[in-house]
Parts: structure tokens; C-alpha cells; sequence
């Protein structure tokens, strides 16, 4: 083998240490969010998420490079000691070709409909797992403050509202804001370009 990839520092990236040893390959360790020094996430699930965090910390010290997607996250890695030479900040790429082309007319005015948007409104787009870590009810707080001064503008949340912590549709409430929040749910990744 050429090289060892992991797709976190958590449970693939002690995978990932072991075969590095065993093949005497290189490791890459990557990691897509933020975690590392991050309060929110360790107080999410603060058994799991502390000993999460003392592996992650076991594997990307034994890497022999790293890849975050984000600044943030490799400076914490620098800020232990990494490597600055063997560590990079890629953000994740998009799949460019399906948001290049003009959305169906039909389709967008039908999906509008479906979601109470009307031409004048602004629309803010958020799409992911609302885990905690996330902050959506911060999110909440900031779009309340933009609709105090933009009245058309809307936010409209994609993916399992389910997996938040706190109920969205409650906090959409106590804020204020849930006439101009939609809740939408999971999409098929497919069609996400027409919601962006």
C-alpha cells in the first residue's frame, strides 16, 4: 500500500495508526469539522466526545500528515505540536457540475410554492444535521436580528431535524421568527442543487 487514509482522528484514524504500522504506509488523517478545542462539541456528549477527543489527539500526534477543511481546525492541530509542512486546509470541494446548470423554471417555481417563498424573499439556505455542536440555535438568534432588518427575508433549514438536541420548531417560537423558518427535513442529495 501507498498510503493510509482516515476519514476522521476518532475510530478510523486508530484503524488507520494500526494499519500505518502494519504496512508501513503513510497516514493521512483527515477531519471535516471542528473538534478539537471545540466547548460546543465536548459538551454535546462530554463522556464520549472527551475520550473522542483524547484519541483524536493520540492519532493525529502519529500522523504523518493531516487535512482539515478548515483553518481553525488545523491551527488547533498546529497549536499541539503538528507539523506545519505536513498539515493543509482544503475546504471541501462541491460537485460544481450539478449546480451549473439553470435551474427548471417549473421545477423552482413548484418547489417555492412547497416551501411559502414568495419572489420578494430573501432566502437564507442551511443544510446539514442540526447537531449541537452546530449551533443552530445561534443561528436562530443571528437571523432573528436579519429579519428585524430585512422583513422578506427567510431561512430555510434541510436535513433530519430530528437529530438536534433541542426542538427547533419550540426555539423557532420562544425566538419569534417561526413564520419566516422553514423546517423542511431531508433531501435526496441529488436534488439539493435546486434548493441552492
Amino acid at each position: 500500500q501507498d498510503l493510509v487514509t482516515t476519514q476522521d482522528p476518532f475510530v478510523t484514524g486508530v484503524i488507520g495508526w494500526w494499519l500505518r504500522r502494519l504496512l508501513r504506509a503513510p497516514l493521512l488523517v483527515q477531519n471535516h469539522s471542528y473538534f478539537f478545542d471545540n466547548r460546543a462539541w465536548l459538551r454535546e456528549r462530554p463522556g464520549i466526545n472527551h475520550v473522542l477527543h483524547i484519541v483524536g489527539q493520540f492519532v493525529i500526534a502519529r500522523a504523518d500528515m493531516y487535512r482539515t477543511v478548515n483553518r481553525k481546525e488545523r491551527d488547533s492541530y498546529l497549536a499541539r505540536g503538528g507539523d506545519r509542512q505536513r498539515s493543509v486546509a482544503l475546504p471541501l470541494g462541491t460537485a460544481s457540475e450539478a449546480f451549473a446548470a439553470l435551474p427548471d423554471e417549473r421545477a423552482l417555481a413548484d418547489l417555492r410554492r412547497r416551501l411559502d417563498l414568495k419572489p420578494e424573499h430573501q432566502v437564507i439556505l442551511w443544510v446539514g444535521y442540526p447537531v449541537g455542536f452546530k449551533r443552530v440555535p445561534l443561528l436562530f438568534k443571528v437571523f432573528k436580528r436579519v429579519s428585524e432588518r430585512i422583513p422578506d427575508a427567510r431561512l430555510v433549514l434541510i436535513g433530519d431535524m430530528s437529530r438536534s438536541p433541542v426542538d427547533l420548531r419550540d426555539l423557532t417560537r420562544d425566538e419569534g421568527i417561526h413564520a419566516k423558518v422553514t423546517l423542511y427535513g431531508p433531501v435526496p442529495h441529488e436534488e439539493l442543487p435546486l434548493y441552492y
